[in-house]
């Protein structure tokens, strides 16, 4: 399969915003994958049939547009080390057991 991206020297990388359509659920994992180092992420939509990579340095993590619970506790397992978040708008409600 061929890649759009061409990922260099992003081990330096601090910060990423992302804003794209169209996607394959292929791209979007390579995309996440090569960003998992960051400390802050902003994204506004994405599909949902992706399993996310670890995010070992995140601590903000911005998730603009709709997003689904699923996605979002997926998120919340995958980082760590998040301090801050920030959820505009969740496409259905989850109940989250303490025990």
């Amino acid at each position: 399969m061929c890649s759009v991206f061409v990922m260099k020297n992003v081990l330096s990388l601090v910060e990423a915003s992302i804003s794209v359509h169209g996607l394959s659920v292929h791209l979007w994992d390579e995309l996440l994958k090569g960003i998992s180092g960051v400390k802050s992420l902003s994204i506004k939509t994405m599909p949902s049939a992706l399993l996310l990579p670890i995010f070992p340095n995140m601590e903000h993590l911005e998730l603009k547009s709709l997003w689904s619970s699923t996605l979002i506790l997926e998120f919340l397992q995958n980082s760590p080390k998040l301090k801050h978040l920030h959820i505009n708008k969740v496409l259905e409600l989850f109940v989250c057991k303490v025990y």
